[in-house]
């Protein structure tokens, strides 16, 4: 039923899309057809995949949206999303480019949130180009940022929850660094 659920949203966000067509381009036009194209991505990421043709569309009209306003709260989800998409379709390099971006972003507004986000994938993205030490430097701070109160709605917009997430990547990335106890410990303090 939860399949069904999100490919009937999927249905209502196209058709608020289209709705939102015949009004003027306005700011305020742009501010809600942005919020619907990333309601409309996550529904298509829990119907489809991360990866599908169909998401990389609404997250790139997202971010087309957000780059014409001056401060578009959503740019960060949309780097998040977009890069996370690129890395499991196997695009690794402009996955990378989006994290960078998305860690840019976050560095210079000071937002906890962001930041535990831009951390989780540039972690991810230097996993997946052999970059172990960085990834694992990116993991840590993770493991160290994120405080499920502070937090409250990050695993629910990441999709999980973002601490046990990295502690399995800090033990991939210990593992092949060599270092197998640590690797060991991380596996442990995840499962728990």
């Amino acid at each position: 039923t939860l399949l069904s659920a999100n490919e009937e949203a999927v249905e209502h966000f196209h058709r608020g899309l289209a709705l939102l067509q015949t009004l003027p381009d306005t700011p305020e036009r742009n501010q809600q057809e942005l919020q619907l194209q990333l309601a409309l991505a996550m529904s298509l990421t829990a119907s489809q995949g991360y990866a599908t043709p169909d998401v990389q569309q609404a997250l790139g009209r997202a971010r087309t949206l957000a780059g014409q306003m001056a401060d578009a709260p959503q740019l960060g989800p949309v780097l998040f999303g977009l890069s996370r998409s690129y890395m499991v379709a196997g695009q690794h390099q402009p996955s990378r480019e989006l994290a960078e971006q998305l860690l840019q972003l976050a560095e210079s507004n000071q937002d906890s949130g962001l930041l535990l986000s831009a951390h989780y994938a540039m972690g991810l993205t230097q996993f997946y180009h052999a970059e172990f030490q960085q990834a694992l430097n990116h993991s840590n701070q993770v493991i160290a940022l994120y405080e499920p109160a502070q937090h409250p709605a990050l695993a629910l917009r990441l999709g999980q929850d973002p601490k046990t997430t990295h502690l399995g990547y800090a033990s991939l990335d210990l593992w092949f660094l060599g270092y197998v106890d640590q690797a060991r410990r991380h596996v442990e303090a995840a499962v728990s």
